[in-house]
């Protein structure tokens, strides 16, 4: 962006400088806390309790294919990541070398281990493991860890911060970063932004936020948590262009009351898409597992599965990958300014970006479904061939001309054992070549 942040204003200024403009003001004072976002806290239960949270999404379809998010960088900016160097939960990203650098932009130096519990408990929703009881949404990805958000205060400098983490991620080859911050309002309240600058070409954040998307980076933000109160719109960065922006439901899918609403000042769809954010499991500085509430939450979800999506489709770019996850939401063909296109479903965007269809009747059956190494195909539509795929749309299995007579179809499909477990996908076309239906199928002994 052609700046730079300094401690101190020289003078004279020297004379290339255009525009000095203050970021923060230093205070001798007592530190506040922070108010972290999402700090509820429940009860500890001894089963995967991060199974609804992947259940809403799909997420069992990548997951059961192997697909976790290898060789995918992920960058994570927020407030602090209290206790990851030291709890179980995460030993694995140290074991595995999963984690490729942490970087402290507020302290300047390279241990953002302190300061704040909640980049903890994003961090836990895509990378924490805990066997039996929970598992991220993405725990094979590679991470480097960004503290951006100052904790004893509310500063400019936070955005600028923010700004110094993606040109670091951009050098490091990031190829997503969850962002779970969000600025609107400050200490001091002349650099306040307004709801009018909510237009994505005014908050600094904002603006390199789609600068990072233009260099090729996946850039997911939580939409906010303040949907119930005076500001009630999202915030920034959530309001770039090209910002995955995630909002919060509950478990019956409907709208958080916290959560952010749309749309941008300048009228574009926000969020996007929504993942839970009600009772949302994560790992805590203690190693437990509790439940909290927030946009913090519900973007990690989505960040998470996007590494497991664009591990399965390495060839496409971070728009294609975003488009994917918005044309598969419940409500695509009808958005709105609560939840947007809706909740992704990761099964139907690895559909689209193998170029297949989803939107005819349902004429085609599958029983048993899971099989085991043989299953029955039935038809009530005439049928002239049959493909099976892969989560990646490779073919693995076809037959052509099933039969020239009208009418239904009954066909035993056998000698599959070779077949690897997991999700498969059996695509049925009629004599004109033209689909008759596309379904899941699971493979599983």
């Amino acid at each position: 962006m052609n700046a730079v942040v300094v401690e101190n204003i020289p003078d004279p200024l020297p004379s290339f400088v255009n525009k000095v403009e203050k970021v923060r003001q230093y205070k001798v004072e007592e530190s506040k806390l922070a108010n972290d976002l999402a700090r509820k806290q429940g009860s500890t239960f001894p089963n995967q309790l991060s199974h609804w949270q992947h259940y809403l999404l799909n997420a069992d379809c990548l997951h059961s294919n192997n697909k976790k998010g290898q060789g995918i960088n992920i960058a994570v900016f927020d407030a602090g990541f209290t206790k990851v160097d030291s709890l179980e939960a995460f030993k694995s990203l140290f074991a595995g070398n999963l984690l490729k650098g942490s970087f402290d932009l507020v302290d300047h130096d390279n241990d953002p281990f302190h300061a704040s519990p909640h980049g903890t408990y994003v961090l836990s929703i895509m990378a924490a493991s805990i066997f039996q009881e929970f598992t991220g949404t993405s725990p094979e990805a590679n991470y480097f860890l960004f503290r951006t958000e100052d904790t004893s205060g509310e500063t400019l400098q936070e955005e600028y911060n923010w700004i110094l983490a993606a040109e670091m991620a951009d050098s490091l080859g990031v190829d997503i970063i969850n962002s779970s911050l969000g600025y609107t309002t400050f200490e001091d309240s002349l650099q306040n932004h307004t709801y009018e600058d909510m237009d994505g070409n005014t908050a600094p954040i904002s603006i390199a936020a789609d600068i990072a998307a233009s260099k090729g980076i996946l850039v997911i933000s939580s939409a906010g948590n303040y949907g119930n109160g005076n500001w009630k719109y999202i915030s920034a960065p959530a309001d770039g262009d090209s910002v995955l922006t995630v909002g919060a439901v509950d478990s019956l899918r409907g709208k958080s009351a916290f959560s952010s609403f749309g749309p941008t000042y300048d009228q574009q769809i926000k969020p996007e898409v929504c993942a839970l954010g009600s009772g949302v499991y994560v790992v805590n500085t203690n190693g437990g597992v509790v439940s909290g509430n927030g946009t913090s939450f519900s973007a990690p979800l989505i960040a998470g599965m996007a590494a497991c999506l664009w591990q399965t489709f390495p060839s496409m770019s971070n728009m294609e990958i975003l488009e994917a996850i918005k044309r598969s939401a419940d409500q695509y063909h009808f958005p709105d300014t609560l939840k947007g296109y809706g909740v992704p479903d990761f099964c139907k965007a690895s559909f689209y970006l193998s170029g297949l269809e989803l939107e005819k009747e349902n004429t085609l059956f599958v029983a048993p479904n899971p099989f085991t190494d043989s299953f029955y195909l039935y038809s009530d539509d005439q049928a002239s061939s049959f493909a099976i795929y892969d989560i990646s749309g490779r073919t693995i299995y076809d037959i052509e001309n099933l039969s020239d007579q009208p009418g239904e179809t009954m066909l035993k499909i056998d000698y599959l054992e070779s077949f690897p477990d997991g999700i498969y996908f059996l695509q049925y076309k009629n004599a004109n070549n033209e689909y008759l239906q596309t379904i899941k199928i699971v493979k599983q002994q």
